[in-house]
């Protein structure tokens, strides 16, 4: 029966260690470990399908580096999206985003889209960062 609590009180230390290791990280900001220079290499291998509640600082020669059909990224209004998986399925075709693929996308979206609600809310979901 002692073994029983021992095990007990171990695990309930443990689970409390982690979770305030899990809280302290989250209120030091956004998660990102990037030391001074706005460097943001390890955004690449970030799943942006994922984690929608926090914007990664994205400068943009990183988003310039990002301009392929297999990793097209592109700045809207000072947001960064990955349109990579958008591409085949827009329905204004292939090249119309491919185009944006790079760049500062905003011009040429708000003068396609404008405040289109559905084209805002595809786009919404596939922001993941926020221009340095």
């Amino acid at each position: 029966m002692e073994k029983k609590w021992i095990y007990a009180l171990t695990l309930l230390l443990v689970l409390g260690v982690g979770f305030v290791a899990y809280r302290s990280g989250n209120e030091s900001g956004n998660g990102s470990s990037s030391a001074g220079g706005g460097e943001v290499s390890e955004v690449a291998s970030i799943d942006v399908s994922e984690g929608k509640d926090f914007l990664v600082p994205v400068s943009f020669a990183e988003v310039a580096k990002h301009s392929s059909k297999e990793s097209c990224w592109t700045v809207i209004d000072g947001f960064v999206y990955d349109l990579s998986s958008w591409i085949a399925q827009h329905p204004g075709g292939e090249r119309a985003i491919l185009s944006l693929c790079g760049q500062d996308g905003t011009e040429r979206f708000n003068k396609q889209h404008g405040e289109f609600n559905q084209a805002l809310n595809v786009l919404k979901g596939l922001r993941f960062g926020i221009l340095e």
